[in-house]
């Protein structure tokens, strides 16, 4: 029986009768920008993550500056970055109490 075996490996291998299994990683990601300034690119960061949902894994791009935007984001394979740590800043202030007034849920709040 392992003679047999071995024949049928070797046989498989000669052959090139193996799977094509991509390589993880080998799909490349697609990229979108966000640059407030410049009408080429997205405006917003919800925009472009609202555009992202079309391909399997997207990075996004912000330029710098402050985006008061509160983001939702329902989906995987996402990166958001900044153009720099000290000029890229997403903020969005809001009271828990201000928004259970109109929601049943914390869905959406910012913590």
């Amino acid at each position: 029986m392992m003679k047999f075996t071995f024949f049928v490996i070797c046989l498989l291998v000669s052959c090139n009768i193996h799977s094509k299994t991509p390589a993880i990683g080998s799909e490349p990601s697609t990229i979108l920008y966000v640059d407030k300034h410049n009408p080429k690119y997205f405006s917003s960061i919800q925009q472009a993550i609202d555009a992202s949902t079309h391909f399997k894994r997207v990075i996004i791009l912000i330029s710098a500056g402050e985006y008061n935007e509160k983001l939702f984001i329902t989906r995987n394979n996402l990166s958001l970055v900044g153009q720099s740590q000290s000029n890229t800043r997403i903020t969005f202030p809001e009271l828990r109490n201000n928004w259970r007034k109109n929601h049943d849920s914390d869905w959406g709040r910012r913590l």
